[in-house]
């Protein structure tokens, strides 16, 4: 059975204190990590922002609904990069650019590996500000890929991004 917890701690540092977690944020299809917990994870970790952009030159439309999984901190935390926002969002307002169905799929595609790996999950409100999505349809669907995917582990919901 899946346990819930409510962060109000940095995504980052809570992937960190919890060995062989997987830290997920969902990425652009443009190559661009300049905001958001993005940002913090690049300046945390900038192999992560080497990882990404080589994916995403080699990927291009392939990538889109992936999930792009990154070891750092000597293998203690796996950073899952998915694609599910297309283009990026200067400002606060706007159009939406997460793409529901790309995001639907890489939800399955990290909650299998979580599962596979026996891992906990560490993430914001992903798809939200600069993505534009809502967060309460984006809930429902991170719960239900949890439990179609049978995950068993803690999904950590972080409050405070970087």
């Amino acid at each position: 059975m899946i346990v819930i917890r409510y962060e109000n701690t940095d995504a980052i540092k809570g992937a960190l204190e919890d060995e062989g977690s997987i830290l997920a944020h969902v990425v652009n299809d443009v190559g661009v990590m300049g905001r958001g917990i993005a940002l913090g994870i690049k300046k945390q970790w900038p192999e992560v922002e080497k990882a990404y952009t080589d994916f995403f030159i080699s990927g291009g439309i392939n990538m889109v609904g992936s999930v792009q999984f990154v070891e750092v901190a000597s293998g203690k935390v796996t950073v899952a990069n998915m694609f599910a926002q297309h283009l990026i969002r200067l400002t606060g307002a706007g159009t939406d650019h997460i793409q529901y169905d790309w995001l639907q799929r890489c939800l399955d595609r990290l909650f299998e590996e979580a599962h596979e790996r026996d891992a906990n999950i560490h993430m914001p409100k992903i798809g939200t500000v600069f993505a534009g999505g809502d967060w309460d349809r984006i809930w429902a669907m991170v719960v239900q890929s949890a439990v179609v995917n049978e995950y068993e582990g803690t999904l950590y919901l972080h409050r405070f991004i970087p």
